[in-house]
Formats: structure tokens, C-alpha cells, sequence
């Protein structure tokens, strides 16, 4: 796959014009001509060469809605007033997982909804989902994806954030929204990028994305990297979780678990949800089994001041029989609960490619690698291609290949020997350059700095006038919250 330069047009990765005419016109247009149409026009290249929806010609339909009343405040198309009878500017729709929160989005929302008053947030999750309740007890504004409610909220939303960037929550599940969308999507992302995942992001409609680490950032906006994206897209601001981890480890006085949290398999898992196999006959878990039933693992959880936790990726979980590890004397956890509480408590974490292991670099906790699988999990049958992050030159600990060296290094860290995190631990301090509690401010900041739409006119595409949305600054974050100002110097052309 080659690399150009980002200011040079790209042709299609295959060498020729692929058959979906967007993507051939994303892959062959410059960034800088990708305008964005204004509101009520048709917003994709394959839509231009389509007669405009008639009475004759139906507009596509979104997905058949669930039952209604599906949301935990009443909701309405236009934007009311905020609490205080204020009246609001945006509206802002964020999610996490569609049936989990706890995450990036949860945490924007909630300092959003304390310092952002002129923003009508909306939360968008599964009813069944166990975190419906908590965050209703929360007073978080709460809707169900696909329901009546929910395409309702479309029609006047100006953002749509999320940690995730599975296609259907950037295409909000197909509507019709999505064909002539006036809300653009941000790309909070659940962990930083240290594999090179362009395969999976080129071609997707991210208006923004947010980064943590300097390397990661400079990854993805570089030159000569594989992704489209560029600096325009990509903002260095910080996870909006972490403002919250970093309160807690300095909070927390002592630290006493070993947390194991390797990370999933996609040729394990794919055959497993189509009922085929098990999960205990793979290579995969079998290499881990190895080393929880180890005796180096055993002294673990014999000792007095440490415990071990398991915490299975959330596509592992399903299939895992977790009541033989409970009989061992290892908690067995879920990304259900807090997490965050997790790690400010972890001594050490045990991991073979998991980005979460990035969230313990923020509070300075080393990590030892178990790549057993090293080759094939690089070889491209999982979604990862190796990328900038060198595990023996970046990690945050000793990378390791044998389930006895695994042991040897837990049996040392055990006797209060940590030679070997001396580096990582140094490494893991200085990956992220924000720890002062601000990134959610930033974030905010960001959106609202790159994605305000202020309507101009402007000469595209020839000699035809389009009406272009061109990003300005109208609201600054102060240490009082936002503050009205008038920044037409700020402003700058926003591209798809």
C-alpha cells in the first residue's frame, strides 16, 4: 500500500477507480476542494449524479423504529431552553457503546452538561442496557438508538460524538439523516491509536477525530502515513476519561492489584459467534490459562497485599467460563463497572497488545507484554497492521514471548524487584503530555472552534457558487465556563 504526501491527490488504494463513486471521489479529490454542501442540499459525490428526491423519487428511510417513548426526557425537533430558561445554541447528541457507557462520551457529557449551558445534550443508549438506570439516576437526558425519539433529535443536531466509529453510529443506522446530514461526527475514540487502523478509518465520515499522545497525533495527520485524515480532522486534546483517572490515582494510597487484560482475537471470536468452537480450545486462551493457573500467579494471590483480576476484552467475555478463575482466587471483572477505580488500584498490568494499558501509562504504572502470537496477530488477520509504536522501544515494560519469562518477571515484581519497569515506567510518564485535569475542556474547545457551521459563499468546483460551511469561533472556554466572543479571525474553510 503506498504512502503520499496528504496535499497530494490520492488514487484508490487498489491503483484504479473503485466501484462506489464516493469512495473513488474521496480517495481522488483533494481535501481541500471536499467542501461541504450547505443544509437541505444533497451531501455525498454519489448523490450528485442522482435526480434531487421527488414526490416520485421517495428520500431514503431510516431504519423502522422501535417502540416509542423511548427516551427519559420528553423531545422535541427544535432547541428549547436550558434549566434556567436560557435559551440553547447547539445541540449535541454523544454515546459510548450503544449497549455500555463509562467511557470518553459519558465523561465530555457530564462536564459539558456542568459548564456548557447553551448545549442541549442528549445520551444515546440502549433501554436494557445496565447503565441506563445509573446514568437516569444521573440526570443524564437519555435515548434509545433508533427509536422515534432519536431520529427526532437527528433532524436538529449539530454534533454526533461518540468513542466509537463502527459504521452504524457514524451513519446513525442508515437514516435518512445520514444522506442529508446538517451534524457532523466526532471521533472521540476508546484508545489511543497505536497500530495503524487506516485500513478501518479511510473512507469513514469523521469530521473530527481527538488524539492523547504526541506520537499517536503526528501518526495519523503525518505526510507519509496511510490515513486521510489530516491535521484539519485530527486535534491533540487529550482523552476527556483521563481528567477523571488522574484525579483518582492521586487520590488513591496504595496500589494492590496485578490486572491481566489481554485483548481479543478476531479469528478466536468470529467463529465463535457463529457457534463454532470454544473459546478454551484455542491457542490463544490456552497460552493465558497457562499463565493464571501458573504458580508465579499462585503466590500472587496467596500473598497478603496484592490481588489478581482478570478482565476480559468485551468481545472475550461472552464466551468465557469465568467460574473455574473465581475458584482460583482471581475477580474475574467487567467493563460494566469502574473501571477507572481499577486502575488507579493497579500495581502492575499484564496485557499482550491492549491500548488500555496507555490509560495505566497515564498514572505512571509499568506493563509487561505477552505476545506469544506476535507474528501472526501482525500478519493481517486481526484489524491491526503494525504501526508506529515499537513495543520493545515505546512499551511501557519488558516485552516478552514465553509464558516462563511471564512468570519469572511476575515472581520478581512479587519479591519488590523492578528492574525491568525502570524504563517503562519512565516511558509510560511521558507518552501523554496532559495531566492537568483539562482535556474535557480542550475537547469541547475543539468542536466547537472547528465544527460551528456559519454559513458563507465561496467558489467551488469551477465556476459554480456552492455555499460553503466555514468553521468559526463564536463561544471560548474561560475559566467561568464559555463566554460569548466574536473571532472571525479564528474561523477557517471545513472540509468532509
Amino acid at each position: 500500500m503506498g504512502r503520499r504526501r496528504k496535499s497530494l491527490n490520492r488514487e484508490t488504494r487498489s491503483g484504479s477507480v473503485s466501484s462506489d463513486f464516493y469512495t473513488w471521489m474521496r480517495n481522488r479529490v483533494p481535501k481541500e476542494t471536499r467542501m461541504r454542501l450547505p443544509q437541505g442540499m444533497i451531501t455525498t459525490a454519489k448523490a450528485l449524479f442522482q435526480p434531487i428526491p421527488t414526490e416520485e423519487t421517495p428520500k431514503v428511510t431510516s431504519v423502522p423504529p422501535v417502540k416509542p417513548s423511548q427516551s427519559s426526557s420528553p423531545v422535541s425537533k427544535k432547541l428549547g431552553t436550558n434549566p434556567c430558561g436560557d435559551p440553547y445554541r447547539f445541540r449535541w447528541l454523544l454515546m459510548d457503546r450503544l449497549s455500555a457507557a463509562n467511557d470518553n462520551a459519558e465523561h465530555l457529557y457530564e462536564y459539558a452538561r456542568e459548564h456548557c449551558p447553551d448545549i442541549d445534550l442528549w445520551f444515546v443508549l440502549e433501554r436494557n442496557a445496565p447503565d441506563w438506570e445509573r446514568l437516569q439516576q444521573k440526570g443524564f437526558k437519555l435515548v434509545a438508538p433508533r427509536s422515534n425519539e432519536h431520529n427526532t433529535l437527528l433532524e436538529e443536531t449539530d454534533a454526533v460524538i461518540s468513542s466509537h466509529a463502527d459504521h452504524p453510529i457514524i451513519s446513525q443506522f442508515e437514516s435518512r439523516f445520514y444522506q442529508e446530514r446538517r451534524w457532523r461526527y466526532v471521533f472521540l475514540q476508546h484508545g489511543i491509536t497505536k497500530d495503524d487502523l487506516s485500513r478501518w478509518l479511510n473512507g469513514k465520515h469523521i469530521d473530527m477525530m481527538v488524539t492523547s499522545s504526541v506520537k499517536e497525533h503526528e501518526s495519523i495527520i503525518g505526510d507519509m502515513t496511510r490515513y486521510d485524515l489530516t491535521e484539519r480532522e485530527v486535534v491533540l486534546t487529550g482523552f476527556p476519561r483521563h481528567d477523571r483517572l488522574i484525579r483518582l490515582g492521586r487520590a488513591q494510597r496504595e496500589q494492590r492489584v496485578v490486572l491481566f487484560a489481554p485483548t481479543w482475537r478476531r479469528e478466536v471470536i468470529l467463529p465463535l459467534r457463529d457457534g463454532r468452537g470454544s473459546l478454551q480450545s484455542s491457542n490463544y486462551w490456552q497460552e493465558w490459562d497457562g499463565i493464571l493457573r501458573s504458580n508465579s500467579v499462585r503466590q500472587i494471590i496467596d500473598s497478603d497485599h496484592l490481588d489478581v483480576v482478570l478482565l476480559p476484552h468485551p468481545d472475550v467475555a461472552p464466551f468465557l467460563e469465568t467460574a473455574e478463575y473465581v475458584d482460583l482466587g482471581i475477580r474475574v471483572a467487567t467493563y460494566e463497572e469502574d473501571i477507572q477505580q481499577l486502575l488507579a488500584r493497579t500495581a502492575i498490568g499484564v496485557t499482550d497488545y491492549s491500548s488500555l494499558v496507555f490509560d495505566l501509562a497515564v498514572l505512571g504504572t509499568p506493563t509487561a507484554y505477552f505476545q506469544f502470537d506476535r507474528d501472526e496477530f501482525f500478519s493481517g488477520q486481526h484489524v491491526y497492521d503494525q504501526g508506529y509504536f515499537d513495543y520493545e522501544r515505546d512499551g511501557f515494560g519488558p516485552v516478552l514471548t514465553d509464558s516462563s519469562d511471564i512468570e519469572t518477571v511476575l515472581s520478581e515484581f512479587l519479591s519488590g524487584i523492578d528492574d525491568r519497569f525502570v524504563d517503562g515506567r519512565a516511558r509510560a510518564l511521558e507518552v501523554t503530555p496532559w495531566r492537568d485535569g483539562k482535556n474535557c475542556e480542550r475537547t469541547i474547545e475543539a468542536i466547537l472552534t472547528r465544527l460551528t457551521p456559519a454559513p458563507v459563499r465561496s467558489k467551488a468546483f469551477g465556476d459554480e457558487e456552492l455555499g460553503v460551511y466555514r468553521a468559526s469561533m463564536p463561544r471560548r472556554l474561560s475559566a467561568q465556563g464559555l463566554v460569548s466572543i466574536n473571532d472571525t479571525q479564528n474561523s477557517a474553510a471545513f472540509t468532509m
